[in-house]
C-alpha cells in the first residue's frame, strides 16, 4: 500500500530521528490535534488478497506498545459519521482498560 494525498491534508509527516527519507516516505494525514487519519491506496493485488482473505495486517513503529488505532475501508472517511466512529472507539477502549483495572485489584 501506498500513502495517498488527499484534499484534507493539514501535514506531512517526515521519518522519525535516525531514519531517512529513503527508508521512510513522507506521509500526508490530516490531524486536529486529537485525530491523525492517513489515506493508503491497495494496488491490484493487494485489493485482492483484501477480498480473498477479507482482512489487513497493521504495523505500528512505537516500541512494545502502540498508540490506539482504527482501520475504515469506507469510500470518504470524512462523510458517514468516521469521526463519530473513532470517538466510539475511544470510548470503548477507555471502557475495557478500567474493567482490566478492576479484575486486577480483585484478582
Amino acid at each position: 500500500m501506498k500513502p495517498t494525498e488527499f484534499p484534507q491534508v493539514t501535514v506531512r509527516l517526515g521519518p522519525p530521528p535516525g531514519m531517512t527519507t529513503d527508508q521512510v516516505g513522507t506521509l500526508p494525514i490530516f490531524s486536529d490535534g486529537t485525530y491523525c487519519v492517513s489515506l493508503w491506496q491497495m494496488s491490484w493485488k493487494e485489493r485482492l488478497s483484501a477480498l480473498i482473505f477479507g482482512r489487513a495486517w497493521l504495523w505500528i513503529m512505537s516500541g512494545p506498545s502502540q498508540p490506539p488505532v482504527m482501520l475504515d475501508v469506507t469510500e470518504d472517511a470524512f462523510g458517514g459519521g468516521v469521526i463519530d466512529r473513532a470517538k466510539k472507539f475511544l470510548v470503548n477502549l477507555s471502557i475495557i482498560k478500567k474493567i482490566k483495572k478492576i479484575k486486577l485489584q480483585k484478582g
